[in-house]
């Protein structure tokens, strides 16, 4: 109750509002861009308003790019652009390296919009200690269909085969994956309205000497001989996840 209201002020029921104690509804009303998936609590987030400003972008192949796009994007005003190189198989990717977090569930999520040329989108959780790094991944397979998750043998199994999504110059997918750093597994994807259980996967490990760091990859990769562009958006890197 503010100070100086009426002591009734607030206590009666109102015909066209109603009180809400969803946080998560709040702060997407209030423009959050965490409006596909609310679970799990936010460490990182991008809508690129500062374009690159706080990812690090890189590529394969000739001509690879990266530049904030105000073409499509699916929050904010603007959104980002990923090129990858003008071979078959060339990449681009964005990377965010975080402070080594409380370990336990994280989840990466970032939506994409897709093109004839498009061979995968993927997400990759890369994390180092000093001998060994392990390398949890899923990758959308545009020219299948298929949603795959990195095994601890280095293959990519198949998850599901949810099918091709449309090539529209705005319509955004979402995909996000959720992994266990303390089970040391997958725990689950969501590719738009799907909700896939992965926890039968576990990450592929390496031993090495490494620096102790954790970070984040976006990565895309043309399916032919061409430079691919791709709008991505609303990147969001969460901990505590159920």
């Amino acid at each position: 109750m503010a100070h100086g209201t009426p002591d009734w002020w607030g206590e009666a029921p109102k015909s066209t509002t109603y009180g809400m104690n969803d946080m998560a509804e709040l702060a997407v009303r209030l423009g959050a861009i965490s409006t596909h998936d609310r679970r799990g609590d936010i460490i990182f987030w991008d809508d690129f308003t500062n374009g690159t400003a706080r990812v690090y972008v890189s590529g394969s192949g000739s001509d690879y790019d990266a530049y904030p796009s105000l073409s499509a994007p699916l929050s904010s005003g603007i959104g980002l652009y990923l090129v990858t190189g003008d071979l078959a198989d060339d990449l681009a990717w964005m990377s965010k390296e975080l402070p080594y977090p409380v370990l336990g569930k994280i989840g990466v999520e970032c939506g994409f919009v897709t093109n004839t040329n498009l061979k995968y989108f993927k997400l990759r959780l890369w994390e180092y200690q000093s001998t060994f790094k392990r390398e949890y991944a899923v990758r959308y397979s545009h020219q299948d269909g298929k949603i795959q998750a990195l095994d601890s043998d280095g293959s990519w199994k198949t998850v599901a085969t949810p099918g091709q999504l449309y090539e529209g110059y705005n319509d955004y997918a979402i995909l996000k994956m959720v992994v266990d750093l303390l089970a040391v597994k997958h725990v689950r994807t969501i590719f738009d309205e799907h909700d896939y259980i992965t926890d039968a996967y576990a990450p592929q490990q390496s031993a090495g000497t490494f620096c102790k760091s954790i970070g984040v990859d976006v990565e895309i990769t043309t399916n032919v001989a061409a430079n691919l562009g791709i709008a991505v958006d609303n990147f969001i890197i969460t901990q505590n996840e159920p």
